[in-house]
């Protein structure tokens, strides 16, 4: 049974963190709604493509996740099902530096 598959990165819309060429390590979330959080870099399928973005909020009323990209932090993608979703990936992750950038941001953008 495989547990664990590599992919690599060929947009640069989580750079700086994940970079064209860069390869990812993810592996099969069962229960997504009890196994991710805030910030894990999750991998997801949309209209027949991959993508890999952090997960920025989980709406358990409506069942859904919605992620963005590190490099586009103002756009916000469309809701994800958990059907959706592929797995979390492991072998990157948001330093807290990088959350509290995303944070500050928002903080910032609520207020102007």
């Amino acid at each position: 049974m495989i547990t664990a598959l590599r992919f690599r990165i060929i947009s640069d819309s989580m750079e700086p963190l994940l970079k064209v060429g860069d390869e990812i390590v993810w592996e099969k979330i069962e229960k997504p709604f009890e196994n991710l959080e805030r910030f894990d870099l999750i991998l997801f399928r949309q209209n027949q493509n991959l993508y890999c973005h952090f997960l920025w909020k989980i709406d358990y009323r409506q069942r859904v996740f919605v992620t963005r990209a590190y490099r586009y932090l103002w756009h916000e993608d469309l809701p994800l099902t958990q059907n959706q979703i592929l797995g979390k990936v492991t072998n990157y992750h948001l330093s807290l530096r990088q959350k509290l950038k995303i944070i500050f941001y928002f903080l910032v953008r609520r207020r102007s």
